[in-house]
């Protein structure tokens, strides 16, 4: 093998390597970058789960306040319709 084969080869090895290398940094960046989004992913469902926590609660809160309002009304129209019976037969409503 001649020098100049050993020196081509050697340059050949030495870029093989440089392009390998380039390669993996490529991969580790791509990893880095995965990893990233992936813990933004779980930062956001452990928003998403607090919100839906709280929503959770506001919902029951409604939920809540609608029963006392229909109860209300059911009151209300109770007491209109005893008032009405009570005005049609002339009694003191």
């Amino acid at each position: 093998m001649s020098l100049r084969d050993k020196i081509v080869g050697k340059l050949t090895e030495e870029e093989q390597e440089k392009e390998r290398l380039h390669n993996q940094t490529g991969q580790l960046i791509k990893l880095h970058r995965r990893a990233e989004n992936l813990a933004n992913d779980i930062k956001n469902i452990e928003v998403d789960s607090q919100f839906s926590g709280e929503t959770a609660k506001v919902h029951e809160d409604a939920e809540k306040m609608a029963d006392e309002l229909k109860n209300i009304m059911l009151d209300s129209a109770s007491q209109l319709a005893d008032t009405i019976e009570a005005k049609r037969e002339g009694e003191p409503y």
